[in-house]
């Protein structure tokens, strides 16, 4: 059943991001057209500030990931129960203490923009954005954490996907008909829990866990070694607006969200067309001892996950500025042309995903402890780095600092997972890396001997994009025909499996 599963969980991601993109798109644009680029730049902020709080949860997800493992290959339902017990305990506590510190954080946050907006705006703003997180924790996120190690994150996919088209509709709506930006947020607010709610109602009822069961605190021992592998992943998504906003404004900061919006909406997509959800299978597969398939599976994810992020990051790369500009249109109260930090933004959410295989393999072998100084030291690079280069090169210097950071990450997940786990060369993921980086440059060089752009406008930016786009496609397959010959046979074999017109194989 894992490649089905694996099937479903990619095409309800895949629509799920599409809802996604457009509700990106939509709502910031409108909040620019309606309010201005002060009103998105604090509430980006402080959308950040409240993933700081959330970093007392931080680790407790996988570390449930990883236990749950083993006792789902057993459907041992005891084991489950005392684990998903002792994991809600936790989050809820999470949330209680969630509350209060969003309370302080409203309190304290609306000194650092006294100048641009009054302080009860702030205040309340703030507690509005944060009802939806506080619902998550308390009702959601155990369940979620259920259906992703079950193989199942294709039903929480399908349920967010209606949230986010809800969100949209009504955020969209209050601000056309002229709604103060607080009333806004709170439509989406609320709109955004409906979530979590029908996760918890939906999971209670499928799995049939036994409430009497005590709970099983052993079980996340770990989530303190996970937390850090958490944080630093969060400090990758989220240090650097906070960072933009403390040194160069509020102004600055929507700017740096326009963008990095954009490239990990890229990030998503590239995610969902190469195997969303590679953690529980390669639990499912470690739980089993199947080290072969293990194997086979990680490298049809690099081959995936690579050729993937060259092709769409490279065309990011080079069409981004232009789409940006047509999108920012008629707003003048900041500088939305960013060819440099563009450039190397892209760059670094390569390297962002580059590491996901290796990632996905650690996290499902359970291995935070064993790992844990690497995404320690990648936390002081990048804050560390950031802090230095953006005094002497704004937005670029704190992309410059990210990119630093995980491409040391990338090498050090890579070393540890090809040599206690894959029991393989680390050149095996390395030669990968740099043939998408030789791919990207040939990309670029060919794609800068086509037609430039004339007009500003949608309809010549897609006339633009499609030539580009062609040439990457050309070049990436040409490297794939090339270098992954094998890749490719293993990645036909899995498709002739779950096909359901071959009725000789058995899905895995």
């Amino acid at each position: 059943m894992r490649a089905k599963r694996a099937v479903f969980n990619s095409v309800a991601m895949f629509i799920y991001i599409i809802v996604f993109i457009t509700s990106g798109l939509i709502l910031p644009r409108l909040i620019l057209s309606r309010f201005g680029s002060d009103y998105n730049g604090v509430i980006a902020t402080i959308t950040q500030f409240i993933g700081y709080i959330l970093l007392l949860a931080a680790g407790a997800a996988g570390a449930t990931r990883a236990a749950l493992y083993k006792p789902l290959v057993e459907n041992n339902i005891i084991k489950i129960s005392g684990i998903i017990r002792a994991t809600e305990g936790f989050f809820r506590k999470v949330a209680l203490m969630f509350a209060i510190m969003l309370v302080v954080l409203a309190i304290l946050y609306p000194f650092l923009v006294i100048d641009n907006f009054n302080w009860f705006f702030l205040f309340s703003l703030t507690l509005v954005l944060g009802i939806s997180t506080f619902v998550s924790y308390f009702f959601g996120v155990t369940y979620q954490t259920l259906l992703m190690a079950d193989q199942r994150a294709y039903v929480n996919t399908i349920i967010r996907t209606g949230a986010v088209i809800l969100n949209v509709t009504i955020a969209a709506s209050l601000i056309l008909v002229g709604v103060e930006i607080r009333l806004v947020m709170l439509g989406s607010a609320v709109a955004l829990a409906v979530h979590p709610l029908i996760i918890y109602f939906y999971a209670r009822k499928y799995y049939r866990l036994e409430r009497s069961v005590p709970a099983d605190n052993s079980a996340i021992s770990q989530r303190w070694d996970a937390f850090v592998h958490q944080l630093a992943d969060f400090i990758q998504l989220n240090a650097g607006i906070i960072i933009v906003t403390v040194f160069l404004g509020i102004m600055e900061a929507s700017v740096f969200a326009v963008y990095i919006f954009i490239i990990r909406t890229v990030r998503f997509i590239v995610i969902s067309i190469s195997g969303v959800g590679v953690e529980a299978p390669f639990g499912d597969m470690l739980a089993k001892g199947e080290h072969k398939g293990l194997q086979d599976g990680v490298r049809i994810n690099e081959f995936l996950i690579n050729s993937a992020s060259t092709l769409l990051l490279t065309c990011t790369a080079l069409l981004i500025v232009p789409f940006v500009t047509i999108y920012t249109e008629g707003v003048y109260d900041a500088d939305y042309f960013q060819p440099l930090f563009a450039f190397v933004a892209c760059v670094a959410e390569f390297f962002r995903i580059a590491h996901v295989p290796s990632q996905s393999l650690v996290n499902a072998a359970g291995h935070y402890r064993q790992t844990k100084f690497g995404a320690i030291a990648e936390m002081v690079i990048n804050i560390v780095l950031s802090v230095v280069f953006v005094q002497f090169l704004g937005l670029t210097g704190v992309a410059l600092g990210l990119l630093c950071a995980l491409m040391f990450r990338t090498l050090q997940l890579s070393i540890y997972a090809s040599r206690h786990i894959l029991k393989r060369s680390i050149w095996v993921s390395l030669r990968k890396i740099l043939l998408s980086i030789i791919t990207a440059c040939v990309t670029i060089v060919l794609a800068s001997l086509l037609p430039q752009m004339t007009q500003v406008t949608y309809l010549s930016w897609m006339l633009s994009a499609l030539p580009v786009f062609g040439v990457a496609v050309g070049v990436s397959g040409f490297v794939a025909v090339l270098f992954y010959r094998e890749e490719l046979k293993i990645l036909f074999r899995i498709i002739l499996k779950i096909l359901p017109s071959n009725p000789k194989h058995k899905l895995e």
